[in-house]
């Protein structure tokens, strides 16, 4: 009966902490009707919460005669996370607090060894982050890698990755293991495309029965599928490896619009635009149209270091094609977000990091004060 009380009194705290850290503000009152949880334990995990110094008391607006309602606000940088997004060519990384708003940012050539890059240039690039905020590394819970590789996320082993030089599988737990060691924080890989995708499907605010895709052409050629609200991996983790459909001469599609592809063919982007537009529109059209009719997709998101190069005139172009080539009505669009990687990753973090509470108690957010 004892445990059974104490894993109550654990789950109680980690829903109001997850309404607090959901809705920002809110009161002692809403969350007693959101939660369900009664309104003396409600009183007793919010004063918790306001001693560990993760929620804040004060008055808020409120259109009601009389004595003020008194809020409660969520304190986002009690830590942080980073999320680093490595594309093939470069990374960039940006430190967010524990609500996703950015920080800082920054971003710089990859470093063509990957296991240098994984030992050296990510550790100089999380303290570089944080020595721009000032913020203590003691603070630092999460840190997230995603990669332009087929892996699994949960064994830290990369399938097949060519654009980072990878063509056997790959364990990397170790080089992990020596990150969370340094920072004492946990790290998460996820496939770079996948999180581009997770962060565009929050950025639109789409309801779960909506189907989306993002597909990314840049260095490499990849497409991240969320279907019913959630990311699909697929039985080996390659769901979206567009860039691997074969292509009449059988070639990789990536082979032909992958961005060094391009700029081998057509040189650079200022001599050769609207050719080289015309080039990507002609070829990724049909693959497109057979992608979104196989999944019966809602929605078709471009993105990339591609698009940013062409403009959004590219997507118009795509977008006027696949319609006149396909059967049915396809939406296809430019990406939204600013940085869907960066904040995809950050999601996948404050999820693992709600985890990883669940596990060992709300009490071990002491660490990071």
């Amino acid at each position: 009966m004892a445990r059974i009380t104490k894993d109550l009194r654990n789950e109680n705290r980690l829903h109001v902490y997850e309404y607090l850290a959901d809705t920002q503000v809110t009161t002692r009152t809403e969350i007693n009707k959101a939660t369900g949880i009664s309104g003396p334990t409600v009183l007793r995990i919010v004063d918790e919460l306001i001693d560990l110094g993760i929620v804040k008391e004060g008055p808020m607006d409120s259109r009601n005669v009389g004595r003020p309602c008194v809020g409660l606000s969520f304190q986002a940088d009690f830590a942080c996370t980073v999320s680093i997004i490595h594309e093939g060519s470069w990374i960039t990384g940006s430190l967010m607090d524990m609500s996703g708003r950015t920080l800082a940012s920054k971003q710089e050539n990859a470093n063509e060894d990957f296991e240098f890059l994984v030992r050296k240039q990510v550790p100089n690039l999380i303290n570089s982050l944080l020595e721009q905020t000032e913020i203590s590394t003691r603070k630092l819970a999460a840190i997230g890698l995603g990669l332009p590789a087929i892996l699994d996320p949960y064994e830290n082993t990369i399938q097949y990755a060519p654009l980072i030089n990878i063509d056997q599988p790959m364990r990397i737990n170790e080089w992990l293991r020596e990150l969370e060691q340094n920072y004492d924080a946990f790290v998460f890989i996820e496939n770079d495309v996948n999180a581009l995708a997770m962060g565009e499907h929050a950025a639109r605010k789409l309801e779960d029965h909506m189907d989306m895709a993002y597909v990314a052409l840049g260095t490499g050629i990849g497409a991240g599928l969320i279907l019913r609200g959630e990311l699909r991996r697929g039985k080996n983790n390659r769901a979206g490896e567009i860039g691997m459909s074969l292509t009449p001469d059988g070639k990789d599609l990536e082979d032909h619009i992958g961005l060094r592809a391009l700029y081998a063919t057509f040189g650079t982007v200022e001599k050769s635009k609207a050719s080289m537009k015309e080039y990507i529109v002609q070829m990724l059209s049909p693959y497109l149209i057979n992608f979104a009719l196989g999944f019966d997709l809602d929605l078709i998101v471009l993105g990339g270091h591609t698009v940013t190069l062409l403009g959004e005139e590219l997507v118009a172009a795509i977008s006027k094609q696949v319609n006149y080539l396909s059967p049915m009505p396809i939406r296809v669009e430019a990406c939204v977000s600013h940085q869907p990687g960066l904040e995809g990753l950050g999601q996948l973090l404050r999820s693992r990091f709600m985890k990883k509470l669940q596990e060992i108690g709300l009490d071990a957010i002491r660490k990071y004060l």
